[in-house]
Order: C-alpha cells, then sequence, then structure tokens
C-alpha cells in the first residue's frame, strides 16, 4: 500500500483539469497563472495582510503536521517539544487526550502566527512573495521567529531525521504562500 504522500503525488499527476473546470464551471490556473494572477498589485494594507498570513499559517501548520506524521511519524520535532512544554506550563489537569488536543491547538497557533509574520512582511516587502522572495521568506521562519521565541533556527533544531523535517517546513511554506496569496487576493478582489 503507497504511503499518503505517494498517494498525494499520484493524484496530482494524473489530475484532470477538464474535470475541475466542468464541476466548478471556471477554468483551472496552473501554478505560474496562479501565482502571477494572486501577486498582490493594489495598496498595502497590513490588516489584510496579517489576516491572509494568519490563515495561511494556520492551514500550512495543519499541512505540516500531516507531513511530518507521514514522513516522519517516530520522531518528535521542535513544534512539538515547544507545544508541549507550552501546554505543561499551564499547569492544568489535562487527560492524555486533552493534553494531545490542547497540544495541537499550541501547534496550530503558532503555525498561524508565524504565517502572521508572513503577511505583515509581504505587505511590507512585496518582493517576499516572488521565486528571489525565497530568502525573505527563509529569513522569516528560520531567523525572525526565532528571535521572538516562535520557532526553532536552523542549528537549533534537533530533529533526528533532516530530511523529514525539511519536509515537513517545505509543505509549510508552500501551504502559507498558496493560501496567504489566494486570501489576499480574494480580499483584494472583494470576494471575501
Amino acid at each position: 500500500m503507497a504511503s499518503p504522500i505517494e498517494q498525494i503525488l499520484e493524484s496530482v499527476k494524473n489530475l484532470d483539469f477538464s474535470t475541475i473546470e466542468k464541476v466548478t464551471g471556471h477554468r483551472a490556473d496552473t501554478v505560474d497563472e496562479f501565482m502571477a494572477r494572486t501577486q498582490v498589485r493594489g495598496k498595502t494594507n497590513f490588516g489584510r495582510g496579517l489576516v491572509a498570513g494568519l490563515i495561511g499559517g494556520l492551514v500550512g501548520a495543519g499541512v505540516k503536521m500531516l507531513v511530518d506524521r507521514a514522513v516522519t511519524p517516530d520522531q518528535e520535532h521542535f513544534e512539538d517539544k515547544a507545544a508541549a512544554a507550552v501546554v505543561d506550563s499551564a499547569d492544568l489537569e489535562l487527560t492524555e487526550d486533552q493534553q494531545a488536543l490542547a497540544e495541537t491547538v499550541v501547534e496550530l497557533g503558532m503555525g498561524a502566527l508565524v504565517g502572521g509574520l508572513y503577511g505583515l512582511l509581504v505587505e511590507a516587502m512585496p518582493e517576499a512573495q516572488n521565486e528571489d522572495g525565497a530568502a525573505l521568506w527563509t529569513t522569516t521562519q528560520q531567523v525572525a521567529a526565532p528571535l521572538l521565541g516562535l520557532a526553532p533556527a536552523a542549528l537549533q533544531d534537533e530533529a533526528q531525521d533532516r530530511l523529514g523535517n525539511l519536509a515537513g517546513h517545505v509543505a509549510f511554506g508552500a501551504t502559507v504562500e498558496v493560501v496567504r496569496r489566494g486570501v489576499r487576493y480574494a480580499m483584494e478582489e472583494d470576494i471575501l
């Protein structure tokens, strides 16, 4: 049986855009078309950028958690440890299930916060959303967030499997950018 990641990759390879068009009534963009169409060209709006980034970060954290569990199921990641430490510091009497749920909520919140910071960064420096802005995304995720105590710097990451850890972070970053762009575009076009 194929892993969840292999199933997703196989589904993407066999994606039939004409079916999407028939079902939705809209033409499906290629990745390049989506990225070009959703690049914000309007007036800077930090409120919209923050909200779009928060939503992107929330979704990105969920995707990262799924990728981490699929790629490195037995590995405890920094985010897992940080979330456990936050919940433990609350000094609440929780069952095991409640503890796990609280840790998940904290981890999603950390992702939303990092996404929100990225959304603000893109509003201040729109070039951060271009391919040339990859270094800015890395800076936000690996430098600014650790300075705020929100995420680990690359050298502080305790994950044993670097490739597995990288997969989760790549999934997080890509998801944040796609969702942030889509939400920010929808706000600009008054769709939301």
